[in-house]
């Protein structure tokens, strides 16, 4: 009887878990304490639902069938899954680890914290120990609010986690002169992998190469220097794993692939090779390139995209007009590679999409391989609503498009179809401030001028079909009236949606969505929306009323698990980190917060309900600092790994000096570059 009932209760668990909201369920099942030899089961349970270890009855586990077990394995948290497969008696040790074994358990228990999925380096067979090195991260990012180290602390991150990476013209060997100042224009550096990976691309700033860092670490000032090591000597960053673009590339550029020839309109035009050019960086960009696969529809990781964006614009003569007439002079260009596989393998299969004139949103697809664009209307670019002190926005359609796979020419007509026609048109009606395509690739999100949120569906890219639509304001209204309290003026913040946050490697419907709002009136504020699965529509869960400056605007990652954000308040820069409550084994960080709905507590969160989002910690160190107001922040960010644009890197310690005869030693530290915050090391 006693084993009917709890293999009824873990069934139950079981079922609620996997289709009700994690939020809304209260009944957890954890294991308290360190299991002794011969605990049991009881038939007792506190008052919160807990199920309980005790000693009083050593048969009642070992009576258990496996699928009760692996049950109970599957949905205990991981301190418990660690006392069954180390602090029972040999026999019941021998089941659980033989049950751990199989690997549609060990993924499924792996899954259920929404890490971000294995592959390459890591191996099936190591998910439970790469499970525990994952919530060991997720510790590190977002401790426990029983830890010894208090979020009233700014510095709780040993100085071993801070490295610093200078960033230098190729081949700087030169002694006599202080580097040269780094200046980022886009974002110049992103980590390829969700995961724990190092690797990342990079495009130096001096050059415009775009090369793939093996490991960020190792181009840190710690690693060992590329000249043997000696101590007074210069530094110089390791050569890359791969070369995407060289700096040559830049001279090498054909314009007649870019701008082919008009026909001739009476005035005549100077031959495209004596026109001059000017080539723009947009930034760089990588994502997964995910699938679902098996009964439960598990996303899988296939491979990694890396893409880098730049705009060509030529010097047109008075006289020039352009294609029927309408005087183009500027062509948007997006470069995509894909790598299949593990990541020792190199980026190839290359993409090219091109379309005339600029554009005020971009987003790209790595799973279908498609370029979401919201257009310029005209070559004055952004409009501005002075009266709503709203973001400039864009027009009101976006257009889709393929990206054509990499060919050889020799004619001059080459390049021509790396202008591919838009697949699809969608009429958004309103001026568009963001747009954001989901991890697989099929919703896409647009943000409008007057506050509203559009869902398309695009799993038929070629006919897109709009979902649902939500008020950023009625919806924000709707949370407070859940939980009972007044809807103030100044509740939530007036202007439109700046910009939209997803996971790389969850379905939005699992982890949602963080939308950012921003203006000099009204500061930063913060939303977090999820899926109600009872009703189908999406409602606010938290609000974050940033305590930042509103001179500069923040740079956000989020992954479904924590929200990380780096800004600048009263005293200088620095990385606040949210804790997102995704899973069970997140709760017991929230159940005893002193948390009212609907008053902000530390960090300036609001939660509409039971607390889904808490302020967790705050980073601040001098290594991070000496940007000037009118320059942006950048911030590229992964489950183990914050790298961050910074021009006080030398701060970090590890900064090398120069040796510059025999008789005189001149010491001069790089300062500017990247400064590495690496997790992984503040165990």
């Amino acid at each position: 009887e006693m084993c009917s009932m709890i293999e009824g209760f873990v069934m139950m668990v079981a079922f609620q878990l996997q289709h009700e909201n994690h939020q809304q369920y209260t009944h957890t099942m954890t294991m308290k304490g360190q299991v002794p030899h011969g605990a049991a089961l009881t038939d007792g349970f506190s008052d919160d639902k807990t199920l309980v270890v005790d000693s009083n009855e050593p048969r009642l586990l070992h009576d258990l069938d496996d699928d009760t077990l692996a049950l109970i394995l599957e949905y205990a948290d991981l301190s418990s899954v660690l006392a069954f497969t180390s602090g029972l008696s040999r026999s019941y040790t021998k089941r659980c680890q033989t049950l751990l074994t199989d690997t549609q358990l060990a993924s499924r228990i792996f899954a259920r914290h929404g890490f971000s999925p294995l592959h390459g380096h890591s191996r099936e067979n190591d998910k439970m120990k790469e499970c525990l090195h994952r919530h060991k991260l997720a510790r590190a990012f977002c401790p426990s609010n029983k830890s010894k180290y208090s979020v009233q602390n700014s510095f709780q991150l040993p100085d071993r986690c801070f490295e610093f990476s200078p960033v230098l013209p190729e081949e700087w060997e030169t002694i006599s002169e202080d580097p040269p100042p780094v200046s980022f224009d886009c974002d110049s550096f992103w980590l390829t992998s969700s995961g724990t990976s190092g690797e990342m691309l990079f495009l130096n700033p001096f050059s415009t190469r775009l090369a793939v860092w093996d490991d960020v670490l190792n181009h840190t000032t710690t690693a060992k220097p590329s000249n043997g090591g000696e101590e007074n000597s210069y530094w110089s960053s390791p050569e890359p794993k791969q070369i995407l673009f060289d700096t040559n590339d830049y001279f090498d550029i054909d314009l007649r692939h870019y701008f082919p020839r008009h026909q001739s309109n009476g005035l005549g035009l100077e031959d495209d090779d004596e026109q001059e050019y000017e080539v723009s960086y947009l930034g760089v960009e990588a994502k997964p390139v995910l699938s679902r696969s098996g009964e439960n529809g598990d996303v899988q990781v296939k491979g990694t995209m890396a893409a880098v964006g730049r705009i060509l614009t030529r010097e047109v003569d008075e006289f020039g007009m352009g294609q029927h007439g309408e005087g183009w002079d500027s062509v948007t260009e997006l470069v995509s590679w894909f790598r299949q596989g593990d990541d020792d393998q190199d980026y190839t299969n290359q993409h090219f999409c091109r379309f005339r004139g600029g554009f005020h949103n971009m987003d790209v697809c790595s799973n279908n391989k498609l370029v979401f664009v919201n257009p310029w209307t005209s070559d004055e670019g952004w409009v501005l609503d002075g009266d709503l002190r709203q973001p400039r926005s864009g027009n009101e359609e976006i257009l889709v498009y393929p990206m054509m796979k990499n060919q050889k020419h020799t004619d001059d007509g080459c390049g021509a179809e790396y202008f591919p026609e838009a697949i699809a048109k969608l009429a958004i009606r309103e001026s568009v401030t963001a747009l954001q395509v989901s991890a697989l690739g099929d919703i896409l999100m647009v943000s409008t001028i007057r506050g509203k949120i559009q869902f398309w569906s695009m799993e038929n890219p070629k006919r897109p079909r709009r979902m649902d639509s939500l008020s950023c304001y009625q919806g924000a209204k709707a949370a407070y009236e859940r939980i009972g309290k007044n809807f103030g003026e100044n509740a939530v913040h007036p202007s439109a949606v700046e910009d939209i946050f997803v996971s790389r490697h969850l379905p939005i419907q699992q982890a949602g969505f963080v939308t950012l709002q921003h203006g000099t009136d009204h500061g930063t504020s913060v939303l977090l929306w999820k899926l109600n699965d009872e009703c189908g529509k999406w409602q606010a869960h938290a609000q974050i009323d940033l305590p930042l400056s509103a001179s500069r605007l923040p740079q956000i990652h989020f992954d479904g698990r924590k929200i990380v954000v780096l800004g600048q308040d009263h005293i200088g820069l620095l990385v606040l980190i949210y804790h997102v409550c995704y899973s069970n084994e997140d709760l017991g960080n929230f159940e005893h917060l002193e948390n009212e709905p609907g008053v902000q507590t530390s960090g300036g969160v609001v939660n509409f309900g039971p607390p889904c989002v808490r302020f967790s910690q705050r980073v601040r160190h001098a290594a991070l600092g000496g940007l000037e107001t009118y320059e942006s922040v950048h911030m590229t960010a992964n489950e183990r790994f914050i790298v961050l644009a910074t021009k006080t890197g030398h701060l970090a310690g590890g900064s090398p000096q120069f040796l510059e005869d025999e008789n005189e030693t001149m010491i001069c530290s790089y300062s500017e570059g990247l400064l590495v915050i690496d997790l992984d090391k503040k165990q």
